[in-house]
């Protein structure tokens, strides 16, 4: 499987796994994830399935933040204080867009930054 349908289905030492079973933010796997979108779309590799895989994974990503925020829940991301959340959702988010859009210039620009930062 790719990193990409690991993640939406959550297998185990994926980021996604880490975030919901572990409540531990893992960095390092958070940006490969990254790179992946960006290069699923630098290499125009487009399909309903990963469209919708991507779907899921933004949906959890922010459903465990929002989860975090609540005080009623009991989930709470460990190493919370350690990540810029809005940042990371905002850095998933635009690689999605870009990805959707198919705005090739800023996937590269996106694989440079997020490779240099892993």
């Amino acid at each position: 499987m790719s990193i990409i349908k690991d993640n939406a289905v959550g297998l185990e030492n994926t980021f996604i796994y880490f975030l919901h079973e572990k409540s531990i933010f893992k960095e390092k796997l958070f940006k490969k994830l990254l790179i992946s979108i960006v290069e699923l779309g630098i290499n125009k590799e487009y399909s309903l399935e990963t469209i919708t895989d991507l779907f899921d994974i933004y949906r959890l990503v922010a459903l465990y933040f929002g989860c975090h925020h609540n005080k009623a829940d009991y989930f709470e991301i460990k190493n919370y204080k350690e990540i810029d959340y809005l940042d990371s959702l905002d850095n998933l988010e635009a690689c999605i867009f870009s990805y959707l859009k198919e705005d090739f210039e800023k996937l590269k620009e996106y694989e440079i930054e997020f490779k240099e930062m892993s």
